[in-house]
């Protein structure tokens, strides 16, 4: 190769490099068949209108479609899929951005995990309790005004349906938070936790998780509940409140 075409090859080479270096600064990666863009949008929440339903109960599900601004997204279609039971596969979000969905429950005790899909979204799920389990909430729902809270009862027993003792449980939640998370089962196979709700302007399920151990076995039980949305407004006439500073 004669000295004159080693220097057309090197220039050549040399833009080569400059034109994937500007590629790659331009794209954000050296590879064009990899997307490092985020999602266009978000699937703000997913929420059943109940957090525990009857077996072969109905119901309806909401998801919450907004841009990276958090704007509602109008006329997004989201499909909806479930884990058990049936829900209605597709629906169209409005102008505040949410789509609704009617499900049914299976004819098991168990629980559904119900998930919200969209073009340029990750997904998003929440699960629904279906008939009774080890857990029981006091009540159905409670505020979510960051104060209210509930008492949840872990009732153990063993395959002959005798009461277990001095079972090992820690409670933990995904809203809100438990006040004794740690605690161990009473005579009567019982253990309770205090959960505190935490603070939306929307509806919450909270999803309770109960860590049980005990002569060597190791599980978990699950239980839903209910956190209604509080929206605070404060009304005041300005003629009633003199500006003397008391």
């Amino acid at each position: 190769m004669t000295e004159d075409k080693r220097k057309v090859l090197a220039v050549v080479v040399a833009l080569a490099a400059c034109l994937l270096l500007m590629c790659s600064e331009k794209d954000g990666s050296l590879s064009p068949d990899i997307d490092t863009e985020p999602p266009q949008y978000l699937i703000e929440y997913v929420t059943p209108s109940v957090a525990k339903i009857e077996p072969n109960g109905e119901g309806t599900v909401s998801a919450r479609v907004v841009d990276r601004d958090y704007a509602p997204v109008a006329g997004r279609t989201v499909e909806f899929s479930a884990s058990e039971g049936t829900v209605e596969e597709e629906a169209v979000t409005g102008s505040d951005g949410i789509a609704t969905a009617d499900f049914r429950a299976p004819s098991q005790a168990g629980y559904m995990e119900i998930t919200a899909r969209t073009s340029g979204a990750v997904s998003k799920s929440a699960l629904v309790q279906v008939g009774e389990g080890a857990l029981e909430f006091g009540s159905a729902s409670i505020l979510a005004d960051g104060v209210s809270s509930g008492v949840l009862t872990l009732t153990l027993t063993d395959d002959e349906g005798e009461a277990v003792e001095g079972a090992n449980v820690s409670f933990s939640i995904d809203y809100g938070y438990i006040a004794n998370a740690d605690s161990r089962t009473d005579a009567a196979g019982q253990a309770q936790a205090t959960i505190v709700s935490e603070a939306s302007t929307t509806d919450l399920i909270a999803t309770v998780e109960a860590d049980i151990s005990y002569g060597g076995i190791h599980y978990t039980e699950l239980a839903m509940l209910s956190m209604l949305g509080v929206t605070l407004s404060v009304d005041a006439d300005p003629k009633d409140n003199p500006a003397d500073g008391i």
